[in-house]
């Protein structure tokens, strides 16, 4: 899955310099990698596997090598080794069990399948026929006259008969496929006879990987599935062999896991896991993770808790202690984690890629294969880890790339400058010109000749966090689009590159990016696409691992279809102009090649150049025939030798075959057209004929109006004509793309295309900017330089008007005079509100309709999210996937429900089951509502006194805070908690303590004690003071509360640490009123995602109020 790997590849150019000899393009293609170690059990021999190309065949070569340490030589067991059946040692070390490719060492007259066993001793190959059965995996029982294999079975659902025909019901046809578990016999004193063969079990799933442990005579095996809809086919399991019908599911945790390694003693299995983002809610996505499973009581236990970065493999040791491979940036490194501290202790090693550890369990002595950049691929050996710097290399198998000038190398870091996360990736400088400047650049995964190679770590990459690898969600291709457009724009920047000559291509999730950002730019003078997609929505019907793209795109195609249509290059295809070659293997699950065959053709019908090249039996990463990996590079580097140095570069003025507004055809009308269409502020032009006098204006017909003059009857008015194909190959781009551009002026504080003054950028163009009074829907529409801002205005508009101080309300929900209306213009009794940090959606409760309403961003009208079944509600909450929370508290004692995009209402729990008493099963009478990323609800039940954590798909709910169905005023008690606010970065639960007059912190994962942060000093009015508090909002940034002191009618700033607030809304004498300077019985608070803006529901006057925060 390319998406969470970072693939630092051995990248090769094939330039000659005087110092060493050149690097042929056939070389390039010849590189050994070691796809396994083994020590014997004796720790007195290593086995070590190959794969190299082999170009005679066609296929690739796998070789088996055995290597005597202490003797230091290795010598060829098999060059036929099976490429995916891993050889096992026998227990007591003096044969290897190994699968061989096919069997032309010896005579097959049938369908016999054959393990192989070579002996040390007798330095023999010899085959021990199993029956007709394929093996797909297997396993050594604790002596070496047992061995347990797994086959693959295919059956359809349903029988055909002659009803069907050869007609195929899509679900009911399709092939289950089911595994066997055999064990088998040997008898050593002739290993000739026939061997004893036996079902173990059947199991009604397919087999990844089988293990034997005699702890309790088991076998751990892992479930997969050829079709991930969901995580529910990738589990680990167990078979009691002392009463086989037994299967035992370990694992429910919603991942895939791998690379099962059971510990010395028996007792644990280390496994690493790749989330697939639960649609149930339990594991958001992650990197890759270590577990160890006791099979003793079935507990699961996280290992390299505290590691930032993606583990990618391990190995035990005697005491009990692992080695760890971690991923930080672009560095894999050796840790341990002594049990059970959580923290790593990293190993003083090489820098480069450490890969495959294992230990002798003999005398720990540690092999592994390392590379970097310097250094090619080789497996190494150590007898001590602490002297890892001086570890031994122990095969030679690339050593024609230590012979051969190869690139030099250096990361590179930037900002993405629309959110200021820091970007890094590496630079691969052609051999000779390390560190040179204007250098052509070739954004890809893949190097090419004479070029400067940037490989851009962008957000989904491995190695810098959970967080930076979930940032691309809801925006998959635009997100870590534009941390590569930012790095190119920074390599201008420095000089490195020549802005003239760039092109990019990359395979899989890169070909994703490939195609998007040539939608987005036409800076590429060439693009190469391998295995990329252009249409997402069919790609979630084609694809193998539809999983993924409902996790990318944050959900169905019909659950957020505006996301799925503006990340799909196909809707944008028209933009491009860049030349295209496109690659893809014609069995391609993973990426059906039917995207590619799409693409082509779009490209076809607009004219652009475009080449689709198909790899016949061969699937998503071309990985069958080598021949096809260096046809694939021979053909890239044909194009770029075509289009790569040709400047596509477009400069795009308006569309001059569209006359202007209004055009009197004279030379001198003409002449003050050309006027405006030069100078970058001019909108709109006039011209009188009999004057010859020409004027330009900043404004269009959006800031003004055209009236005829008749004093002036031979005057004419024309106007720029402005679209969003003006902008698309500048806005946001580096200070070249505009410095021949009308449209656009260089930012010197961003050194990028922004708009010019009087204008602002509506995600299409530069519009003008309106004047007081105009009507507006953007925050930027208005003319900052005359203090004009886009506010609501009590005609159910937002127009420009001057920012109102501090202390002035304008209403955004409701009348501004308090009256009430059931319509859409209207609020009644507005109770609990919301503003969604993503999209600035405002969230509104109407106690006294009932209903709950939304309101967008610069609009007045709300829509009704739900008023059926209500009668009292209370509070509601959405969270980043646009699930909306709302609790009611009398419907059924107490319930909450939930509205997913695209999906029933829901709720829970059950009607009637909260009943009138204070079980955790019910939410009786139940007021504020919160819910974290992972989707766990806190709820605070008023009437019990207490807050209750709900995790997802739970009957029973977990106790926060409070006593239930007891009053406290203590540090650990609530009376009547209402709404609340969660601080997910530190950890902490801000609840209005109502009747207590206070506003407590509970820390989450804590034992229920809470810190008064503001009041607690009884009810009143002094600044020290709350009285009957409801609703409480939290700065991003912990420091500041702001509380609705509901019974004061006013709204306090609180900042944490302080022994008093100051009031920022309402009354300081806690007088109520309806003017926009009064609230009357306010009962909650919500800030903007910006934290401009303060909203207030006041519940008495029938509207939601907005402050301006000083």
């Amino acid at each position: 899955m390319p998406l969470y790997i970072l693939l630092i590849l051995q990248l090769f150019s094939c330039v000659s310099t005087e110092n060493k000899t050149r690097l042929t393009f056939d070389e390039c293609f010849d590189y050994t990698t070691f796809p396994l170690l083994a020590f014997s059990p004796t720790g007195q021999h290593l086995l070590i596997q190959t794969r190299r190309s082999s170009w005679n065949t066609s296929s690739f070569e796998n070789t088996l090598w055995l290597y005597d340490i202490q003797n230091q030589t290795k010598k060829i067991i098999t060059t036929n080794l099976h490429k995916s059946i891993k050889p096992q040692w026998l227990p007591s070390g003096n044969f290897i069990a190994l699968f061989p490719n096919n069997h032309s060492s010896i005579n097959r007259t049938d369908d016999q399948q054959y393990i192989y066993l070579y002996s040390l001793i007798s330095d023999e190959l010899l085959p021990i026929n199993i029956g007709k059965d394929v093996p797909s995996t297997f396993t050594w029982s604790s002596n070496d006259s047992s061995l347990y294999f797994v086959t693959t079975n295919m059956e359809s659902i349903v029988d055909k008969n002659d009803e069907w025909k050869d007609v195929n019901q899509y679900r009911q046809n399709l092939m289950h496929k089911s595994s066997t578990i055999y064990r088998i016999d040997f008898d050593f004193n002739d290993l000739s006879l026939p061997v004893e063969k036996q079902i173990i079990r059947n199991v009604s799933t397919l087999i990844g990987q089988l293990l034997y442990t005699s702890f309790e005579e088991k076998l751990i095996f892992t479930s997969v599935a050829t079709l991930m809809e969901n995580s529910d086919g990738f589990e680990i399991y167990s078979i009691d062999l002392r009463n086989t019908s037994t299967l035992s599911k370990l694992t429910n945790n919603e991942a895939i896991e791998f690379e099962l390694q059971l510990s010395i003693d028996g007792q644990h299995v280390l496994f690493r896991t790749l989330s697939l983002n639960s649609n149930k809610g339990k594991l958001n996505n992650t990197q890759f993770r270590l577990h160890s499973l006791n099979l003793i009581n079935g507990q699961i236990t996280r290992l390299a808790e505290n590691f930032h970065g993606s583990i990618n493999g391990h190995a035990f040791k005697h005491d009990s202690s692992i080695y760890i491979l971690g991923q930080l940036g672009t560095e894999v490194q050796i840790y341990t984690q002594h049990l059970p501290m959580k923290d790593l202790i990293q190993h003083n090693g090489w820098n480069g890629t450490y890969e495959s550890i294992i230990l002798s369990h003999d005398n720990e002595s540690i092999a592994f294969v390392y590379s970097s950049f310097e250094k090619p691929m080789e497996v190494y050996f150590i007898n001590n880890i602490n002297q890892l710097k001086l570890a031994q290399v122990i095969t030679n198998e690339n050593n024609l790339f230590t012979q051969r000038n190869l690139p030099q190398t250096k990361v590179y870091r930037w900002i993405n400058k629309d959110d200021h996360q820091t970007i890094e990736g590496i630079l691969h400088y052609p051999p000779g010109k390390f560190e040179s400047k204007n250098l052509p650049l070739l954004s890809s995964l893949a190097a090419s000749e004479g070029w400067l190679v940037l490989e851009p770590n962008y957000r989904g990459s491995t190695g810098y966090g959970d967080e930076f690898l979930n940032e691309i969600r809801y925006k998959p291709v635009s997100r870590p689009g534009k941390d590569i457009l930012y790095g190119i724009d920074q390599l201008i920047q420095d000089g490195i590159v020549d802005q003239y000559k760039l092109a990019i291509g990359e395979h899989s999730y890169g070909g994703f990016l490939t195609n998007w950002l040539i939608t987005q730019t036409k800076r590429f003078n060439a693009a190469l696409s391998g295995a990329g997609t252009i249409d997402y929505t069919s790609m979630w019907g084609m694809s193998d691992m539809p999983v993924l793209l409902h996790y990318l795109f944050g959900g169905f195609p019909w659950e957020v279809p505006y996301i799925y249509q503006n990340e799909t290059p196909i809707y944008q295809l028209d933009r491009v102009r860049t030349p295209t070659h496109i690659v893809t293997g014609e069995n391609d699950i993973r990426v059906p090649a039917s995207q590619s065959y799409i693409f082509e053709r779009g490209l076809n019908y607009l004219g652009i150049p475009v080449k689709l090249i198909t790899f016949p039996k061969q699937g998503h990463s071309l990985t069958n025939n080598p021949w096809h990996g260096k046809i694939k590079v021979r053909e890239e580097l044909k194009w770029l030798q075509k289009y790569g140095n040709q400047s596509l570069n477009y400069i795009e003025l308006s569309d001059t075959s569209r006359p202007p507004l209004f055009t009197y055809t004279t030379k001198r009308s003409l002449y003050c057209s050309a006027e405006c269409h030069k100078r970058i502020t001019c909108r709109t032009f006039d011209f009188d004929a009999d004057s010859l006098q020409c004027r330009l204006w900043e404004m269009d017909n959006t800031t003004g109006s055209i009236v005829a003059s008749p004093s002036k009857p031979r005057s004419s008015v024309g106007s720029v004509q402005i679209s969003p194909n003006n902008y698309v190959n500048i806005h946001n781009q580096s200070c070249s793309h505009c410095d021949q551009s009308r449209y656009e002026i260089c930012n010197v504080n961003t050194s990028t295309c922004q708009c010019p003054p009087f204008t602002y950028w509506n995600n299409g163009m530069c519009m003008t900017q309106l004047f007081q009074g105009q009507l507006c829907s953007h925050a930027d529409a208005c003319r900052t330089d005359l203090n004009l801002s886009c506010q609501p205005s009590c005609d159910f508009t937002y127009r420009c008007s001057v920012l109102p101080t501090a202390g002035i309300g304008l209403t955004v929900a409701g009348f501004c005079n308090g009256s009430t209306d059931a319509g859409a213009l209207g609020v009644m009794g507005p109770w609990g509100i919301y503003v969604s940090p993503f999209d600035g959606i405002l969230y509104v409760t109407n106690f006294d309709l009932p209903r709950f309403q939304s309101f967008l961003p610069f609009s007045r009208i709300g829509s009704t999210i739900l008023s059926n079944g209500l009668d009292s509600p209370e509070d509601i909450f959405v969270d980043s996937s646009h699930n909306i929370y709302m609790s009611e508290y009398y419907i059924g004692q107490g319930i909450m429900y939930i509205r997913r995009p695209g999906m029933n209402l829901t709720s829970f729990p059950p009607i009637g089951q909260s009943g009138s008493s204070c079980s955790l099963t019910g939410l009786y009478q139940v007021i504020g509502v919160v819910v974290d990323q992972f989707g766990n609800i806190y709820a605070a039940p008023a009437r019990c006194y207490m807050i209750v954590k709900w995790v997802p798909n739970s009957t029973t709910g977990i106790l926060v805070a409070g006593n239930p169905g007891h009053i406290g005023t203590g540090s650990n008690g609530l009376n009547w908690p209402r709404f609340m606010h969660l601080d997910e970065v530190r950890g902490a639960l801000y609840v209005a303590d109502t009747d207590n007059n206070r506003i407590q912190k509970f820390m989450i994962g804590g034992n229920g004690t809470g810190i008064t942060v503001a009041g607690g000093n009884g009810p009143g009015l002094n600044l020290n003071q709350l009285n009957g508090a409801s609703g409480v909002w939290v700065t991003r940034n912990g420091q500041t509360l702001y509380i609705a002191d509901t019974n004061n009618n006013r709204v306090m700033r609180w900042n944490i640490g302080d022994t008093q607030g100051s009031v920022v809304a309402g009354s300081a004498s806690g007088v109520a009123g309806k003017t926009n300077t009064l609230l009357s019985y306010p009962g909650d608070v919500a800030l903007d995602p910006t934290e401009t803006y303060l909203y207030i529901s006041d519940y008495n006057n029938n509207r939601v109020q907005r402050f301006v925060l000083q």
